[in-house]
């Protein structure tokens, strides 16, 4: 079971009534987004990244599928691209397609989850914390 803080709550139920998604593909969808972060971010901002989840994002990390198991092909990163303000350059969004294909997101559903969780990061007033996500992921 995944520990959780207010923020994180609100922001797997807000994703939840969003996108009608399942509570595991919300849980697994920001496990592979903060794994990229902790690959991506110096242990200080990755630090402040964990604090604003509740410390403890060990299960989150966990809930993050594997990565591996063929692309989305380029359309989805077109979309990708687009919805994180045209950056052609997808970086790190790129090697996580394979990761939200195996959470059953299709391409509209991938397209707005990064965006989404962004946003519910910013309106609880973190928006330090979206920024240095919204870095490592454009």
């Amino acid at each position: 079971m995944i520990k959780e803080n207010m923020m994180l709550e609100q922001i797997i139920k807000g994703v939840m009534g969003e996108m009608n998604l399942q509570q595991d593909q919300v849980e697994g969808g920001l496990g592979l987004l903060l794994n990229t972060a902790k690959e991506k971010l110096s242990a200080a901002d990755f630090s402040q990244v964990t604090d604003a989840f509740g410390g403890d994002v060990s299960g989150l990390l966990e809930a993050a599928p594997s990565e591996s198991g063929g692309g989305l092909g380029s359309s989805l990163m077109g979309m990708a691209s687009s919805a994180l303000g045209g950056n052609s350059d997808l970086g790190a969004l790129a090697g996580l397609a394979s990761g939200f294909k195996n959470l059953n997101m299709d391409m509209s559903a991938v397209t707005k989850f990064v965006p989404l969780v962004l946003d519910l990061i910013k309106s609880n007033g973190n928006d330090v914390v979206a920024g240095l996500l919204e870095k490592v992921l454009k």
